[in-house]
């Protein structure tokens, strides 16, 4: 039985398609998880929580430190670790208070 022209190109069809899918993320490398972690500050949040000041007076909250500028900046969260309110129905939301900077730019290598 010959397999007929229409076979030969379908299957031929197929093996180019895959190669071009498997070939892809060699020769074009995914630049959009390096642009999406480029935009994202990366911040190291103290472990405990702490008191820190803000404009609303001496609050508790998680402080963390931006370790591309030095800025520290004060999470509050009422005392827990994590921003809750059981009264609230949806999602808290804790907006960062700038409390100063780390002058890194000065470090010596």
């Amino acid at each position: 039985m010959k397999p007929d022209v229409y076979t030969k190109i379908t299957l031929t069809a197929i093996a180019i398609f895959l190669g071009i899918v498997a070939l892809r993320p060699l020769l074009a490398p995914n630049t959009a998880r390096a642009e999406s972690a480029a935009t994202f500050a990366p911040l190291q949040f103290t472990e405990s929580v702490n008191e820190f000041d803000s404009k609303n007076g001496r609050v508790v909250g998680r402080l963390a430190i931006d370790l591309r500028t030095g800025n520290v900046y004060g999470f509050p969260t009422d005392g827990n670790f994590y921003p809750r309110n059981p009264l609230k129905e949806g999602i808290v939301v804790s907006d960062p208070v700038l409390l100063g900077r780390f002058n890194i730019d000065k470090l010596v290598n």
